[in-house]
């Protein structure tokens, strides 16, 4: 995890050195950056000597929130981010575009502006969707809402594993 920021409750940002009076800024930046899992990070601030008890509020596969209520009853949050590997970060944002009117054939076509190398990489991003879609197929790991895309991957791979897609492209 990473970037450590505290706030009110009302989303006023707080210094993080304003929580501890026995350990410095960068034991709490070392905690955050050592831990895999809000319950890890809980429990080695806790061991920091805290002034407040830490307690996981909320933890989603892109970051995590820890609640502390003082002596005064008023709550604080310390939010961490996660390293989200670079791959699912992609495939959210393109699930995210494509989950509202998109035009298919406009992004094709702005595709084709790209640099050359990009365009190569991009279609092998592709094909190794419908390696994946045609996997699912066999597998028998669909359902209505993606059978077409496994059928089609299933369709597309046996026709460039057969020899008329080979003598095609010579």
């Amino acid at each position: 995890m990473k970037n450590p920021r505290m706030k009110t409750s009302r989303g006023i940002p707080l210094a993080l050195s304003n929580i501890c009076n026995t350990c410095s800024v960068t034991d709490i930046e070392d905690a955050v950056a050592d831990s895999r899992s809000g319950a890890e990070l809980v429990n080695k601030l806790n061991r920091l000597g805290i002034f407040d008890k830490f307690t996981l509020d909320r933890e989603t596969d892109s970051m995590v929130r820890l609640k502390c209520v003082d002596y005064c009853g008023n709550v604080e949050y310390l939010e961490a981010t996660k390293d989200v590997p670079k791959e699912k970060q992609l495939a959210t944002h393109i699930t995210n575009e494509i989950n509202c009117i998109f035009d298919y054939k406009a992004f094709a076509e702005q595709m084709s502006y790209e640099h050359r190398t990009l365009q190569s990489d991009f279609t092998t991003l592709c094909l190794e969707w419908l390696l994946k879609c045609r996997e699912m197929y066999e597998a028998d790991n669909y359902d209505g809402r993606n059978e077409h895309a496994c059928r089609m991957g299933k369709a597309l791979w046996d026709y460039i594993d057969s020899d008329k897609f080979m003598k095609e492209d010579k």
